[in-house]
Formats: structure tokens, C-alpha cells, sequence
């Protein structure tokens, strides 16, 4: 993650793509918005250094068989 820098577009397990608005100065995680400039693009969503997704609040959220869809491939 320490390469990440604000602006950057990394893809997601879900298959989108998401880009880097805020990064932590401790490199203790980030934020991202998901599907930038699309009809559905997401409010910003933290994430661990290893590019887990951190849901806050998810009332039905998507099936997890292999991680959230909405981890970032880093």
C-alpha cells in the first residue's frame, strides 16, 4: 500500500474499478471511492492495507465467498 498515492485507480474483487482519495500518513489504511464518474459510483469506503474493505453500517450487504467485493486488488 505504500505506493498508493491520491488519485491512483487500482481494480476491485468485484471487478470495477476504484480510486484513491485519502491515504492514512501511517499507512494504516485508505479511502477510496468505488466506480468513479459511473451512475453508481459509492461513497468512500475504507480499506486495511491489504486492501480489505471495511463496511460500516451495510444493511443487506453481497455475498463473501472468497473476500468482499469490494476489497482493492493491490
Amino acid at each position: 500500500m505504500a505506493n498508493l498515492r491520491v488519485g491512483d485507480e487500482v481494480n476491485t474483487r468485484g471487478g470495477w474499478r476504484a480510486r484513491i482519495i485519502w491515504v492514512r500518513t501511517d499507512g494504516t489504511g485508505l479511502y477510496a471511492v468505488h466506480k468513479p464518474g459511473e451512475w453508481a459510483e459509492a461513497v468512500p469506503i475504507f480499506h486495511l492495507p491489504n486492501g480489505a474493505a471495511v463496511p460500516i453500517l451495510v444493511v443487506c450487504p453481497p455475498p463473501q465467498y472468497d473476500g468482499n467485493p469490494a476489497d482493492l486488488l493491490l
